[in-house]
């Protein structure tokens, strides 16, 4: 009789190993999927900003807001803004794993635990239709689980934390500071103490940089400034067409028969180029002004020289808005 006893606690002893077996190998498999991710490039289907980056006691803390555009083009989508974000740090110098068959694993980044926090400000801003208030959020992450010092990471959302895929955002944090570029791609500004450009920089901030195509794009309140060196491909007859495409919430700019295109604020770099009227040192820049009487979601930009396009990138402005 007790050899039965003995023999059913065991049975009972071993059933309950394997469920709690069974729980945690089912937590690990959901904590690798939150982790991983196959990357997205952003473009005109979200908005978003990255605010802030800070240490506050033990954690790493990042602020900002982000949500999925209800109408893009104006054509609907399905979306679910109430959805809990996942965000991600990746350290982009990680290698690109494939698997057997040539295909590309998906990448694994460092999980923050996000939480929600409500922003009117964004839905003041992007007043339409839908409600975006409940975009923002604010992801920790314990600050020994990260190298600030040595490891540039990109900050990655995803639209909720069991989507396979994650938005490869322009926010970066290298050297523990949030910055809109990487480092690999960074065109470097030389001389520039005593020109117009120091005031620029000073005050404004990167959005965009490309070593490959010598310019930089910084956003000073809502002016954006590109600056380029001596060998930007500019058109030989001296138009060269800067493209700055404006997409918005509020399609109620657009006239009839339009509103499936980008608001074109562009204009020709000849035309605008400050360095006629100010020093800029070894550079030249073309400055144009964002509108302000309507919500800027994204903004396609690009260069056109001698029949062609030299480049094209989605960018996200710097907003400034009242808390």
């Amino acid at each position: 009789m007790k050899r039965k006893n003995i023999r059913f606690i065991v049975e009972i002893i071993l059933i309950i190993c394997l469920v709690i077996g069974l729980i945690l190998i089912n937590e690990q498999i959901n904590d690798n999927r939150k982790k991983s991710f196959f990357p997205k490039k952003d473009d005109n289907t979200y908005a978003y900003q990255i605010e802030s980056v800070n240490i506050e006691g033990d954690e790493l803390v990042i602020k900002g807001w982000f949500f999925e555009l209800a109408n893009s083009r104006n054509v609907e989508r399905n979306v679910n803004n109430t959805d809990f974000r996942g965000l991600l740090l990746y350290d982009i110098s990680s290698k690109t794993e494939t698997d057997y068959e040539g295909k590309e694993k998906p990448r694994v980044g460092i999980k923050l635990n996000t939480e929600r926090e409500k922003r009117n400000d964004v839905n003041k801003y992007f007043n339409c239709q839908y409600d975006y208030s409940n975009s923002g959020f604010i992801a920790r992450v314990d600050k020994s689980k990260v190298n600030l010092e040595n490891t540039e990471y990109q900050i990655v959302i995803k639209c909720n934390q069991e989507d396979e895929y994650g938005i490869l955002t322009n926010s970066y944090i290298c050297g523990g500071e949030l910055k809109h570029y990487d480092s690999e791609n960074n065109f470097e500004l030389n001389n520039i103490a005593g020109t117009y450009l120091e005031k620029i920089i000073n005050n404004g901030v990167c959005i965009f940089s490309s070593k490959e195509n010598h310019m930089c794009i910084f956003q000073d309140e809502w002016k954006l400034y590109y600056i380029v060196d001596s060998e930007y491909l500019f058109d030989s007859l001296g138009k060269t067409y800067i493209q700055v495409l404006i997409d918005t919430t509020q399609l109620d700019i657009f006239s009839e028969g339009e509103q499936y295109f980008y608001y074109n604020i562009g204009d020709y770099f000849e035309k605008s180029d400050i360095s006629q009227l100010y020093d800029c040192g070894e550079y030249r820049v073309f400055m144009i002004e964002l509108p302000q009487d309507y919500a800027i979601s994204s903004i396609l930009t690009g260069s056109r020289a001698d029949d062609k396009w030299n480049w094209q990138h989605f960018i996200k402005p710097c907003y400034y808005f009242e808390r």
